[in-house]
């Protein structure tokens, strides 16, 4: 003999939060940082978009973060660019791509 409780929205629930932990997985954040720099190189005249890295890097205790490197002229045009993609971002790696633009630009302010 078996129970089944069906819960309103429980499988809702679970695919919400299945989108939650593979948004911090290495694979979509490198997805992102490929699409953002992809997008910034094809689309700009500047030539020191080719001078531009933003890369996905695991660490050991598996969480990611970016090796970034811009010449100062691009910093606003990645925070448009990656503002831009926040809407189509999973909601987590929409926070980390939040949080990655605000200590960026908050370097830029520094170092100008």
């Amino acid at each position: 003999m078996s129970i089944t409780i069906d819960i309103d929205g429980i499988d809702k629930l679970k695919r919400e939060l299945e989108s939650m932990e593979q948004g911090l997985k290495f694979e979509a954040i490198d997805f992102w940082c490929k699409r953002i720099v992809n997008d910034i190189k094809l689309n700009t005249s500047l030539e020191t978009a080719e001078r531009l890295v933003m890369e996905a890097v695991p660490n050991a205790d598996g969480n990611v973060e970016i090796k970034f490197s811009s010449p100062p002229e691009l910093i606003s045009l990645v925070g448009e660019t990656i503002r831009r993609y926040l809407p189509d971002m999973p909601i987590t790696t929409r926070a980390f791509f939040r949080k990655f633009i605000e200590i960026v630009e908050e370097k830029a302010k520094e170092g100008s």
